[in-house]
């Protein structure tokens, strides 16, 4: 490499670790228009938003919950049921909360599939089958525990 290739190199390397310290450190130790550049350079480089560490916990609750005939209302899931059943019955009503949210009057055939499919693996017949969404939603941030209670009747489909 020839001096001129080198030297621009060690000059853009020196340029980015200045810009990068400078976005680094505390406003009072850097000029105002090298703070101002440093922020410019590294920012879309390199801040993230908050959105990845710190993500926004959802403003509302949702469950889906199933009745067979006039049965009490329940959750998808047993009682007793394990860590990825939860988990499966914890995004399926998160799906249909989205789609009930953006519209739908029904969830959609893979999601009725979904809660076919897990109430049939506790061992019971799907025609008499009834379900909800029951959702909790805080409505002032200032008061988290104050909650909305929704519940939407979800019309399935027989299987």
């Amino acid at each position: 490499m020839d001096r001129r290739k080198r030297a621009l190199v060690i000059a853009l390397v020196a340029l980015h670790t200045l810009l990068i310290a400078a976005y680094t450190l505390p406003d009072a130790v850097v000029p105002v228009r090298l703070y101002v550049l440093a922020q410019r350079y590294a920012r879309p480089l390199f801040h993230q938003q908050w959105k990845l560490f710190a993500p926004d916990p959802p403003l509302c609750s949702c469950e889906v919950q199933v009745a067979f005939g006039e049965e009490e209302w329940r959750p998808l899931h047993a009682g007793d049921a394990n860590y990825l059943t939860r988990r499966m019955a914890r995004s399926i009503a998160w799906y249909v909360q989205s789609e009930i949210g953006s519209g739908r009057k029904s969830p959609s055939p893979g999601m009725q599939s979904a809660i076919q499919a897990m109430v049939r693996d506790i061992g019971r017949d799907v025609p008499d089958l009834r379900s909800r969404l029951k959702e909790a939603c805080v409505t002032n941030v200032d008061r988290p525990l104050e909650r909305e209670k929704r519940i939407t009747p979800l019309n399935l489909e027989r299987p």
